[in-house]
């Protein structure tokens, strides 16, 4: 597919998600699939040779048949995150990367999977963005820390005591 016009790249099918790039008037991207009036894509980023996917309106684009790609419609599960792990614009490593989420944070298994990848919905900053994460980062567990062990966590990071270690004083010079 080729775009006719310069256009925005969001982070979701509408211009309620995040902006997260541009394509340009005749550039070549791929389309993977379609979802109401956007089409998911996959272009290169600059002279990078790295890819990313996003959203464009469907019908900004040109040598297309929107019926030659399929239509998707997301199948929201929730799910927290295990720890503190990368997404990415795309399904695995090679394609740019998104954004860390944070350990336990809930976000919505958006029903998009390769197998090891997996496309998700969260909040950043109070944006919406999709990404993917890798699979086994994620659980149907909410994932909680009590109270004393983060004080320990803190306390331990703070100070740079380490289990183990010959710490003199645990609570360091004063």
């Amino acid at each position: 597919a080729v775009l006719i016009s310069n256009q925005n790249v969001y982070a979701g099918p509408g211009t309620s998600y995040e902006k997260i790039g541009s394509v340009s008037t005749g550039e070549s991207v791929f389309a993977l699939f379609r979802e109401g009036t956007y089409c998911y894509i996959q272009y290169s980023v600059g002279s990078t040779g790295v890819n990313k996917c996003g959203y464009v309106q469907t019908n900004k684009l040109s040598d297309f048949d929107p019926q030659d790609v399929d239509s998707f419609s997301p199948s929201y599960e929730n799910r927290y995150v295990r720890g503190s792990v990368q997404t990415y614009w795309g399904p695995g490593a090679a394609y740019a990367m998104a954004f860390p989420v944070p350990r336990g944070l809930q976000v919505q298994k958006v029903g998009m999977t390769d197998g090891t990848y997996t496309l998700i919905e969260f909040e950043v900053s109070g944006e919406l963005y999709r990404a993917f994460v890798r699979t086994s980062n994620l659980t149907t567990t909410r994932i909680t820390t009590d109270v004393h062990t983060k004080m320990i966590e803190l306390a331990d990071l703070e100070i740079g005591y380490e289990e183990g270690a010959n710490n003199d004083t645990k609570f360091g010079d004063w």
